[in-house]
């Protein structure tokens, strides 16, 4: 049996489930086109906006110079279909260019700042496409306490989702999120003689969750001391004590995984039988055994 001190696992509600080890990802959808402009290939700019799945803005287009271009579609699941519609077309027009043209394909997730597919327009002309933009990084993320572990061995570990702030865009939905190690953490529990290393990093770096389609919740970060350390740490009389590990939040770009947050986690083993978690501010404690 494997009596580790920090246990920790990450696992999502929506679309990923990852076991006592590092995540495993799953195939995801980005949730929206709206954001940081877009520019393709053709060195085109795409601002757009989205309300449900109908997507509007405008184009700048060189034809024959820069011009706003009036853009209408729809996206849903990562799939996104716009037309272009040309705003001085009319017919007989001289120096109009074509009256519009309709992009069809994909949004990659899971760092939704790029996309690909194929065009046509109303002079059956056809071509493929390609665009990118900024990457929408969070700003911070805040945590929220979900439950305890009801599982033996567990039950003085809790369980948590981190809450997405900031960024430019509605929501998150279809990126992934991993922690990594961030210097700095503590354990005042460990002594020179104890049985257990110190605990102060996260066990384990890359572990990978997504966000769901449509919210800027991660997937469930479950954290504290298991109960045999607990007893053992209080039987060697070093409470009040407690493992701090920090956690170092990255979220997926095209360009690799960038960083956001650094969370402040604790495990602490009380006196008269309390033990508490904390992730990133938020602390709930409970009488154990």
């Amino acid at each position: 049996m494997n009596m580790t001190t920090n246990w920790r696992i990450v696992s999502a509600s929506l679309v990923f489930s990852f076991g006592f080890a590092n995540a495993a990802a799953i195939a995801q959808q980005c949730s929206h086109a709206e954001g940081e402009p877009w520019v393709d290939t053709y060195g085109y700019t795409w601002t757009l906006s989205q309300s449900g799945s109908s997507v509007s803005g405008t184009v700048a287009v060189f034809c024959p110079s820069p011009w706003l271009w009036v853009v209408e579609g729809d996206e849903s699941g990562g799939q996104i279909d716009v037309t272009a519609w040309n705003p001085d077309w009319w017919p007989g027009a001289e120096n109009a260019c074509n009256q519009w043209f309709r992009y069809q394909g994909s949004i990659q997730a899971p760092s939704c700042d790029s996309g690909s597919g194929s065009w046509f327009n109303d002079l059956s002309s056809s071509g493929t496409w390609a665009w990118g933009k900024d990457c929408d990084i969070p700003s911070t993320e805040v945590s929220e306490f979900i439950e305890w572990s009801d599982i033996e061995y567990q039950r003085t570990t809790g369980r948590f989702k981190g809450i997405l702030q900031g960024g430019s865009g509605p929501d998150f939905g279809g990126r992934r999120v991993q922690e990594d190690i961030e210097p700095g953490g503590t354990d005042s529990c460990w002594f020179p003689d104890s049985i257990y290393p110190p605990n102060t990093n996260i066990s384990d770096p890359g572990s990978q969750t997504g966000i769901g389609t449509d919210n800027r919740y991660t997937g469930y970060d479950t954290f504290g001391w298991m109960e045999i350390p607990v007893l053992y740490y209080r039987s060697a009389n070093r409470a009040p004590c407690e493992a701090a590990p920090l956690q170092q939040m990255q979220i997926a770009c095209s360009t690799g995984y960038e960083d956001y947050a650094v969370n402040y986690m604790s495990a602490r083993i009380h006196l008269n039988n309390v033990v508490c978690v904390e992730r990133e501010g938020d602390a709930e404690c409970k009488t154990w055994p």
